[in-house]
């Protein structure tokens, strides 16, 4: 813009000051780091040597300002002149480099400066490819401006379209009796089998009713549009082990059917840690009175967890398995 405007569209002569080298010696560091990246195939490395290059280049700019020097004495006009010219250069060079990336762009800045076909090579420093008396094309915005009225049309053109809900969603939406319904059977129905299972009763029994559970589940995910809840057989043995190690529990049920998965998480934690200092304390032999003082804290605390994930505290805990150990 400022070759077109001040110096008619011509390359000037270029007296280039240590100012002027020192720009030349980092521009140079990053071509180099550019050539080591693209050969090694890092192409967003690449395009951060780009950019550098253009940040020296618009620093060099703002820092000589030759929109003031063109106004001032012949020197400063020649020095306006140096520092106009040795940023066309840089830009034939940002041209290039930015080929890979944008082809189009690379095209419209070369179209601008009218830069000859040789200049599409790549040297290892620096050159100057647009020799004084070089005459420059119309200068014109790279980027076109979005304005408000524009902005508002790409959105509407390119929002895309929400996703169709399914048709579970909407009979929900539209039954919450029915919802509410299944969710206190699915309550009702998960305590009476944590009772059968605190009472032992027998398998057979147990098992019917828990299938009654997992089909109410299932009918009222269904009508929620949910994914049906897993569910499935455990034996006895599997449930010991896991009663053994505590787990991280995603979700937790309560007496109520309500999901706690914060109460349970809560507790999986402290059972851990109340855990890992009933051990330290054994290791450590301590006395016996505390060492049972902290394992019925551990007990109290699987209690509580079993509760919240809505299992027998007593399977769990396995209290009376110990004490049967003892003679």
């Amino acid at each position: 813009m400022f070759v077109s405007n001040s110096f008619g569209g011509q390359i000037q002569e270029m007296t280039l000051t240590p100012a002027d080298f020192h720009l030349l010696a980092l521009v140079n560091r990053e071509l180099a780091s550019y050539i080591d990246n693209m050969e090694q195939i890092k192409l967003r490395d690449s395009i951060r040597n780009i950019l550098s290059i253009s940040r020296l280049g618009n620093q060099y700019m703002q820092a000589n300002k030759p929109w003031v020097l063109v106004k001032g004495s012949e020197s400063d006009k020649r020095r306006a002149g140096t520092v106009v010219s040795l940023s066309a250069n840089l830009a034939t060079l940002l041209s290039v480099l930015v080929q890979p990336y944008m082809p189009a762009v690379s095209d419209t800045i070369q179209g601008q400066l009218k830069t000859p076909p040789q200049c599409n090579v790549i040297f290892k420093e620096f050159v100057c490819q647009l020799p004084p008396g070089h005459k420059i094309g119309k200068p014109s915005p790279l980027f076109e401006k979005i304005e408000t009225p524009k902005i508002q049309e790409l959105k509407k053109k390119f929002e895309g379209k929400p996703a169709p809900q399914k048709n579970a969603s909407k009979a929900s939406a539209g039954n919450p009796e029915e919802t509410q319904k299944l969710t206190d059977e699915v309550a009702a129905q998960g305590n009476l089998v944590r009772e059968l299972k605190a009472k032992k009763a027998e398998k057979a029994v147990v098992t019917e009713e828990v299938a009654k559970l997992l089909a109410l589940k299932k009918k009222l995910a269904d009508l929620m549009g949910e994914p049906a809840p897993a569910g499935g057989k455990q034996n006895s043995k599997q449930a010991k082990k896991e009663s053994k190690k505590p787990e991280v529990v995603s979700s937790g049920t309560t007496a109520n059917g309500v999901v706690d998965s914060q109460e349970v998480e809560r507790l999986t934690e402290a059972v851990s840690k109340q855990g890992l200092l009933v051990r330290d304390l054994k290791s450590q032999k301590a006395e016996k009175s505390r060492i049972d003082s902290e394992v019925a804290v551990l007990l109290d605390l699987k209690r509580k967890l079993a509760v919240a994930q809505g299992q027998d505290p007593e399977a769990l805990t396995g209290g009376k398995g110990k004490k049967g150990k003892k003679k």
